[in-house]
Parts: C-alpha cells; structure tokens; sequence
C-alpha cells in the first residue's frame, strides 16, 4: 500500500499476506490494534488508496470497489 503523493514519500507496509473471500450476505469485521492496517487495508479494498503491489479480486477479476485516488 503507497501513503502519500509526492515523490520524496516513504513506501511503507502497512499490510501483507492478506487473503479473504465474502459471501454475498455475509457481514465482516475487521479488528487489531492501533496501527495493525485496518484502515489501509480497507482503503485499499475499495480503491481508495494505491496498492504497491497485489491486487483486489472481485469474482476473480481485478478490479476495484470504490473510485480511484
């Protein structure tokens, strides 16, 4: 996940190794400490803020939920 839009901005991981499917129907929550990615990673998931690297699947296709940044 990129933070930040200038060209001198640091890359910083905010989450890896994420991997999870949703049912239609079904809720989720995501919890973890302050800190954790919850916020990226959900930002992410709509496309609201750029991946570095992976990508978002829906039904197997990429692509993105939201409006990109």
């Amino acid at each position: 996940v990129l933070r930040g839009q200038r060209p001198d901005a640091r890359v910083i991981e905010a989450v890896r190794g994420v991997t999870f499917d949703v049912a239609v129907g079904e809720s989720v929550g995501v919890i973890g400490p302050n800190g954790s990615g919850k916020t990226s990673l959900l930002q992410a998931t709509t496309g609201l803020l750029p991946l570095a690297g992976g990508q978002v699947l829906v039904r197997s296709i990429p692509a993105f939920l939201g409006v990109q940044a």
